[in-house]
């Protein structure tokens, strides 16, 4: 499952990635989750975003201020650089939403799976990683299901 995005698509990416940070910015509104430059985070972001709308060939609808509101359809995207990297799920994450996780490994996207939000909130999955990071559930690759599984339709992701 994986997804190439095109030099175009990865401009796009960092135009709304830069976009959301400049909003951000103006707001006073930083989220301190990485040592990583914050333009890198939400360029990650809005590209991995935009290889799962590609991977689900639904449009891509780049977004500026919605915070906690899903990122493709009702879907949240979260995405990793490692690998072996795990699906994070916050603690002010909405209930009922479906998780996916893409590694970015740009301009090459891999769709690693998906879970819902309840059955990622398990005592096993809760880590507190060190004082950079808050405490989350971290989910591990093989904990999730597979993207076949995820029924398109029955979620409602298209419904935008």
């Amino acid at each position: 499952m994986r997804v190439r995005l095109t030099k175009v698509e990865l401009i796009v990416a960092g135009l709304v990635a830069t976009m959301r940070r400049v909003s951000s910015m103006g707001n006073l509104n930083d989220q301190n989750y990485s040592t990583d430059s914050s333009f890198d985070l939400d360029i990650d972001g809005a590209a991995s975003e935009m290889a799962f709308a590609k991977y689900m060939n639904v449009y891509y609808e780049p977004t500026v201020n919605t915070f906690k509101s899903p990122d493709v359809g009702k879907i949240q995207v979260r995405s990793t650089k490692h690998k072996t990297g795990k699906l994070i799920i916050r603690q002010r994450d909405k209930k009922n939403e479906i998780f996916v996780l893409v590694i970015n490994e740009n301009p090459v996207f891999t769709i690693a799976g998906w879970i819902n939000l309840e059955d990622a909130k398990k005592d096993e999955f809760w880590f507190k990683p060190n004082n950079s990071f808050p405490p989350a559930w971290f989910v591990p690759q093989n904990k999730l299901n597979e993207m076949k599984d995820l029924n398109y339709e029955n979620k409602s992701i298209s419904s935008l």
